[in-house]
């Protein structure tokens, strides 16, 4: 059998998961169907289109219940198709019965929260470490050492700003969640 593979560049927010899977299923819609996923990397499998739906969540217990995990979502009728990091990204059929994963806005707020909690965590580990690497380059003349720093000073910036668009949903999902 012959397949065409594709590969795709693409860079979404975190905050941006919604517009992921959106973009997912219109390449399903297209008969590109999601195979596998690196950094910014999409891999997709000629087929004939389908209007599947995909989910894409964040795991942060590592291997610890991983099996369980993937059982529910199976049980569910989703299929785990790709992983990346502590992403895992399922796949449905477009009868599903169990079309959407989260039943309430209390558990879809609460994954956006988990995104939230490793981006403090990455920029408390990164500003820590402009820190130290800033102390140690003042008036050493280092190219590559100013090069790194300017680097991880724009990449501080950017999370930074991730984070602020991940607070500003969790506000508003906590607003709604109350009234």
């Amino acid at each position: 059998m012959n397949s065409q593979i594709r590969r795709h560049f693409r860079i979404f927010g975190l905050w941006a998961v919604r517009r992921e899977q959106a973009w997912l299923e219109s390449m399903a819609a297209q008969g590109w169907h999601l195979r596998a996923v690196w950094p910014f990397v999409y891999e997709f499998e000629k087929a004939a289109p389908q209007g599947n739906r995909y989910f894409v969540d964040l795991r942060l217990k590592g291997r610890n219940g991983l099996d369980e995990y993937l059982a529910t979502f199976a049980d569910a009728g989703w299929r785990n198709v790709a992983s990346v990091g502590i992403w895992q990204y399922f796949v449905s059929a477009p009868d599903n019965p169990h079309a959407e994963v989260y039943s309430d806005n209390r558990s879809q707020y609460e994954g956006y929260r988990r995104i939230l909690l490793v981006h403090v965590i990455i920029l408390v580990t990164l500003g820590n470490s402009l820190t130290i690497l800033g102390r140690r380059a003042v008036g050493q003349g280092d190219l590559a050492i100013e090069v790194l720093l300017a680097f991880a000073f724009i990449l501080f910036l950017l999370l930074l700003w991730s984070a602020l668009k991940l607070i500003a949903i969790v506000s508003r999902g906590n607003r709604e969640i109350r009234e």
